[in-house]
């Protein structure tokens, strides 16, 4: 399997590591269309996250919509020094614990919080550890906010994002849509007539057989035991 970072450049090692955490290319197709972050309520005084895991070692990519905001908790999480260098190893892909947020190093933090919650069967099977290197998780839209504004226009760093589903489809990778169907397949068409798994009930994204479909939780299954 290619190496990514061999033939796809990535925009996030620009990122400015002070806030505003946005992308400079990201900030100048907004000015195009009169729009800031502030007026999109993204909120840039936090490090976006564009996507979790390790895609070499990744055999499962969920497509999620976009960071959520919650002040009392994502302010604490970006005031502690572990969370947010974690943070920034992510974003260039160079973490040691790819999908570090199922980390109990890090159990005080609102992505913590959700994401066992809703892969807690699956870490009961499998620990957080291996989930950690099966699990890819892909933003639309990397940056936080209460409530989800689509951009005026694709972004460049989205662009980077929808290569790698690009690259993820041609690999033949299980795709799970946690969020947002239409805006992934308009995005990346040849998602459209690929196998990919949607959940029954999107606001309430439990990986389970309920939620998925006995034959696509048992894929699933495969999947992380291979």
């Amino acid at each position: 399997m290619p190496d990514i970072t061999n033939f796809l450049e990535n925009p996030w090692e620009a990122l400015p590591k002070t806030s505003p955490h946005i992308l400079e290319d990201d900030l100048n197709a907004l000015s195009q269309f009169n729009k800031t972050p502030e007026k999109l309520g993204w909120h840039t005084e936090l490090l976006p996250c564009p996507f979790l895991g390790n895609y070499q070692k990744a055999s499962i990519i969920f497509l999620c919509l976009n960071p959520g905001y919650i002040e009392t908790k994502d302010v604490v999480d970006y005031n502690n020094d572990y969370y947010f260098q974690e943070s920034l190893k992510t974003l260039t892909m160079q973490s040691n614990t790819p999908f570090f947020c199922l980390n109990p190093m890090v159990n005080f933090s609102g992505a913590y919080i959700w994401w066992t919650k809703i892969l807690k069967r699956l870490i009961d099977q499998f620990g957080w550890k291996r989930l950690s290197e099966k699990l890819m998780c892909l933003q639309f839209l990397a940056y936080h906010s209460k409530t989800y504004t689509n951009p005026p226009c694709t972004l460049p760093s989205q662009s980077f994002t929808f290569e790698i589903l690009r690259q993820a489809i041609k690999d033949q990778k299980t795709i799970v849509i946690m969020r947002s169907e239409k805006l992934w397949i308009k995005a990346v068409p040849e998602l459209k007539d690929y196998p990919y798994i949607e959940l029954k009930n999107y606001r309430r994204p439990f990986l389970s057989e309920r939620n998925m479909g006995k034959d696509n939780y048992e894929n699933l299954i495969r999947c992380l035991k291979c």
